[in-house]
């Protein structure tokens, strides 16, 4: 009995059993909420409260000392007191995330312990949230379907690799925004420019996903036949190259780094995380093959052609987890507006049906992955209290 006491206290096995508990209420709570609204509830209500819940868990998160998260406080409490510009001469001009550094210097002067997880969940889930907001408002998505792409996206477990991780969550969910209003929405602004600047600069990981939405965007408003916007997307492109140029090799040194050491096999690598990605691939995959044989494509055509070239991509790199988990986990945020509409036209098939054979097939799925990533992913490292 002593020794299996003993074993929970230094597993935090309580700790962490009330934090994945709590994860999968909300998940559970709110997936119903969605499915089975109120006549005054809305799906972006629910969605935003969700966030400001994950929000608050993140506040309070108490992270493993290996964490990045831990690693970052550290760093940064020697930053403390520091004037700006002595700080900024030294660390502003580093090539690689200079304004992720810029971040965890104001955070780490502000002294407040949880403001730099719950700034990397707001940024992470506003981003996302704001794909399946977009998409509720369509007439032709219900808010069933709604539901289950949100049961889809949060039952992989991601909220700790969000808070913990930090830029990896923020860049990536910056650049998929940027996509989805550009490419679906048909949205332009060179505010999208800017976004994705600060996204690299955040996270250097993200700059071969910017170049392939300027090449796409270019595309998309080239095949539309609005010539204006396509000369409009290229005078942005050479703009930020323009404003890039002063990293020049550094940046480029820093970017041929990080490849090599994704593709070498020696980055980190977790078994059970990898089944998860495994499972949520093979729905996208699943995905893909109902959406392409719509009659209609062309309405997020500048999607589709990206998500095809990720899943290849993640196919033939399989063998190197960061960039399969990251790059999968992309591909799994611009493919939620084509997981809604393959939903929406399952359920036309056989409307006196529940549930469509996809859906259920995504739902099982679904299913099995939020249990994998609560009992061995890298969700049931998450704990926000800790017993006396």
């Amino acid at each position: 009995m002593s020794e299996a006491l003993l074993w929970m206290e230094n597993t935090f096995f309580i700790e962490r059993l009330c934090g994945v508990i709590v994860y999968t209420l909300i998940t559970l709570y709110y997936y119903n909420r969605l499915k089975n609204p109120q006549p005054w509830e809305t799906p972006e209500k629910t969605l935003n409260k969700v966030m400001i819940f994950l929000c608050v868990l993140a506040f309070f998160y108490i992270p493993a000392e290996s964490a990045d998260l831990s690693r970052w406080r550290t760093i940064s409490e020697g930053w403390i007191g520091v004037p700006f510009g002595q700080w900024a001469d030294t660390f502003l001009k580093q090539p690689n995330s200079p304004l992720a550094y810029l971040l965890f210097y104001v955070t780490a002067n502000l002294k407040i312990k949880g403001l730099l997880p719950l700034t990397a969940c707001f940024v992470f889930y506003l981003n996302i949230f704001h794909i399946l907001k977009s998409e509720a408002g369509k007439k032709h998505i219900t808010t069933q379907s709604i539901a289950v792409c949100f049961f889809f996206f949060m039952s992989q477990g991601l909220f700790l690799g969000v808070i913990s991780g930090l830029r990896n969550a923020m860049a990536f969910s910056i650049v998929a925004r940027c996509m989805y209003d550009e490419l679906v929405l048909k949205k332009h602004s060179f505010w999208y420019v800017i976004l994705c600047f600060a996204a690299a600069m955040i996270h250097v990981a993200v700059i071969p996903l910017i170049g392939m939405y300027f090449v796409i965007t270019i595309y998309d408003t080239w095949s539309d036949k609005k010539k204006w916007r396509t000369a409009l997307k290229v005078l942005e492109v050479l703009v930020l190259g323009a404003v890039s140029y002063r990293l020049g090799r550094e940046l480029l040194d820093s970017i041929t780094k990080k490849a090599e050491y994704y593709t070498s096999g020696t980055s980190y690598s977790y078994m059970w995380e990898y089944i998860i990605g495994i499972a949520s691939y093979l729905i996208l995959v699943y995905t893909m093959l109902h959406y392409r044989k719509l009659p209609d494509k062309s309405n997020i055509k500048g999607i589709y052609v990206c998500a095809v070239a990720l899943l290849v991509m993640e196919a033939v790199l399989v063998r190197s987890y960061s960039i399969f988990h990251r790059y999968g986990n992309f591909s799994m945020y611009i493919m939620l507006p084509m997981m809604a509409v393959v939903l929406e036209e399952e359920k036309k098939k056989d409307p006196l049906s529940k549930s469509s054979r996809y859906e259920s097939v995504v739902m099982f799925t679904s299913s099995f992955m939020l249990l994998l990533a609560c009992f061995r992913g890298d969700l049931c490292g998450f704990k926000f209290f800790l017993l006396p």
